[in-house]
């Protein structure tokens, strides 16, 4: 029997379950007896690096070193979550194969990953409410410096911004909002967005969770989504569909498989050249976008 580690960021929340949950389907598909082994807490106050409450304070390397040992693990696969830079070498010669999922950055290339093109689904998500007439696009994602170092918001954010010059529209910084992540604090953002002069009659969010604090928000001040204000969300939730919200569909599910078929190659073929598999997004268009309010 194979034993698989699992590690993912708190940061994602539900995303990281579903991940999960294809991540054992892609096991079973590939005809392979496992057994799944947490090695992180899902309390948010938790990190990969040393299982402990450090937030990336201690020497965690030496942790995360007994954590696989310990553990007896034959790989990792790692959710949304970039190792740090004083980890590389330990991961890369650890006995244990490690595969990440979700985790877009040239730094990792010696490792075998699963992507999608966040940059380009943000220019997606974008281009969809440009083309529908909108102009005054806010954007709202967790910050760009969070200690876990998720990069997937901040590509999000650059195809914005590509979407918009594409298109010669002015970038306005005083659309852009960053914060945690979480449905609370998103709507809190957006309500700051919806509060100025010149409001957004539009915004992209860089997770479905907080597009629904938005859709929220803006229901906590009397505005119709889409008629006042359109939203688009991006990794299309489960909830997604049932709420209508537009969104960036990356697939989930297929992320989770691919990611455990790439993990037990690697066990099986330890001298293997590290491979990137890139999954395809997709615009998801549905009752949450619409063009901009006449006035």
């Amino acid at each position: 029997m194979k034993v698989l580690g699992l590690a993912g960021s708190p940061r994602r929340g539900g995303n990281t379950e579903t991940l999960l949950d294809r991540a054992l389907a892609g096991a079973q598909a590939a005809g392979a007896a496992t057994e799944i082994l947490y090695l992180m807490d899902e309390s948010p106050e938790y990190c990969i690096h040393c299982g402990h409450n450090c937030f990336g304070e201690l020497d965690c390397a030496q942790e995360e070193k007994a954590t696989l040992r310990s553990q007896r693990v034959d790989g990792v696969l790692v959710i949304s979550l970039p190792p740090r830079e004083e980890d590389l070498e330990y991961l890369l010669s650890a006995d244990a194969p490690v595969v990440l999922i979700d985790v877009n950055n040239p730094a990792l290339e010696g490792f075998h990953r699963v992507v999608v093109d966040d940059m380009e689904g943000g220019r997606q998500a974008t281009e969809h409410l440009i083309d529908l007439g909108h102009r005054r696009i806010g954007y709202i994602s967790d910050p760009f410096d969070e200690p876990f170092l998720y990069t997937a918001s901040h590509m999000r954010f650059l195809g914005y911004r590509r979407a918009l010059a594409e298109a010669d529209i002015p970038i306005d910084d005083a659309l852009q909002r960053h914060g945690e992540h979480g449905r609370h604090e998103a709507g809190q953002l957006a309500l700051e967005l919806l509060h100025l002069e010149q409001r957004p009659t539009a915004i992209f969010a860089a997770s479905d969770t907080q597009a629904i604090g938005v859709m929220e928000a803006a229901r906590e001040l009397g505005l119709d989504v889409p008629g006042d204000l359109s939203v688009i969300g991006y990794d299309d939730i489960e909830i997604a569909e049932y709420l209508g919200l537009s969104t960036i569909r990356q697939p989930l599910f297929e992320s989770g498989a691919t990611g455990v078929r790439l993990l037990l190659r690697a066990i099986e073929q330890p001298e293997a050249a590290p491979s990137t598999v890139e999954l395809p997004i997709q615009l998801v268009a549905r009752r949450t976008t619409a063009p901009p309010p006449q006035h």
